[in-house]
């Protein structure tokens, strides 16, 4: 019964997807900017303790991408946890699934501190397929959060029958290995407030139905406040641009933002 009720109900919106007026393939970032340096598995991430002991180093585009920074104690234990427990089907499960995500996470292309390898890897051959091509590979990577927490989780489990000493030893090397990975408090601003123009409805005596507000400059990922304002006007008014990603892209892939019009070229 699934199904049937399934390609009813998923239909319509799939055609639309794949087959509709406004479909794209691709994605408007670059994967291979967007993929896992292989350096930053032994790495820490910058909202990390081990940060501010200057042990950080700058593989991922930006703070927020930093997901495979687990440090080369966490993977030297993970591997042991690995070695500890083998026999275990489901931790075999979990090694397959480390090593596939963990592949298709460094992209098209090896690359390894600041240097491009130039060796192919997997995702090259997966990049030009259906869903692989609007996948950043760097996003393949969350898949081994959960895949080391299970592994953590089963090994720590496995500890009360052993000896003291053991214990001991195996509680130091969990210590060493996620310590330096806490997170520390993330920095932040205050986020400038909506003006008044928009909060308060002044913005209908200057922009009529159907009409365009032209922010300035022009929102992009780096400027979202005219996004902002749109929203707080329940989208009163149309803007110009905006950080999104749509049609309109070289070759019938995608693009990040509306085609470039006037407004947003003067």
């Amino acid at each position: 019964m699934a199904v049937p009720v399934a390609l009813v109900g998923l239909a319509y919106p799939l055609y639309l997807q794949f087959l509709g007026p406004q479909r794209y393939h691709g994605i408007g970032f670059n994967q291979k900017v967007h993929s896992e340096n292989l350096a930053s598995y032994g790495s820490y991430p910058y909202l990390s303790l081990a940060r501010l002991a200057g042990l950080w180093h700058t593989y991922a585009p930006n703070f927020t991408e930093e997901t495979t920074f687990f440090g080369i104690p966490l993977l030297i234990l993970a591997v042991c946890c690995f070695v500890v427990l083998w026999r275990r089907p489901e931790i075999r499960a979990l090694c397959v699934v480390a090593i596939v995500f963990a592949v298709l996470s460094l992209g098209p292309v090896l690359h390894f501190e600041k240097w491009s390898t130039g060796v192919p890897l997997p995702f090259w051959v997966l990049a030009r397929l259906p869903i692989f091509d609007t996948a950043l590979p760097a996003r393949l990577a969350l898949i081994l959060v959960p895949v080391l927490g299970i592994l953590l989780a089963l090994a720590v489990d496995r500890m009360p029958p052993l000896p003291r000493r053991q214990r001991l030893l195996w509680l130091a090397a969990f210590v060493v290995a996620l310590l330096p990975i806490l997170p520390v408090s993330i920095p932040a601003i205050p986020r400038d407030p909506v003006p008044r123009f928009f909060t308060d409805g002044t913005w209908h005596q200057y922009v009529h139905s159907g009409q365009t507000l032209v922010p300035v400059p022009p929102p992009s990922d780096l400027l979202p406040d005219g996004q902002r304002w749109q929203t707080a006007t329940h989208f009163g008014f149309a803007i110009p641009a905006g950080f999104f990603l749509g049609p309109g892209g070289p070759g019938g892939t995608s693009r990040i933002g509306p085609i470039p019009g006037p407004p947003t070229t003067c």
